[in-house]
Order: structure tokens, then C-alpha cells, then sequence
């Protein structure tokens, strides 16, 4: 199995950052931590 992520959880991750970034999070987004779950553990 490749170790891809989907297309569509890569378009949101810039979304994801930038809305984290406006609110003052500090912390991985729940779709950047989707993507290390998808690389690490599929």
C-alpha cells in the first residue's frame, strides 16, 4: 500500500492551519492529525 494522503484532506490542511493560526491555536488541527494517523498507521 502506498503511503499517500487523499487529495481532498490535503486541500483542507492549508485551510485548517490558517484557521488555527487566526484563532491563536498552538496545536495540530484535527485534519493535520489526521494525515499523521493516515501516513503512520495505514
Amino acid at each position: 500500500m502506498e503511503n499517500t494522503i487523499p487529495k481532498d484532506i490535503l486541500r483542507r490542511i492549508q485551510l485548517s492551519r490558517i484557521a488555527s493560526s487566526m484563532t491563536g491555536d498552538r496545536m495540530a488541527s484535527l485534519i493535520e492529525t489526521l494525515a499523521y494517523i493516515i501516513l503512520n498507521y495505514f
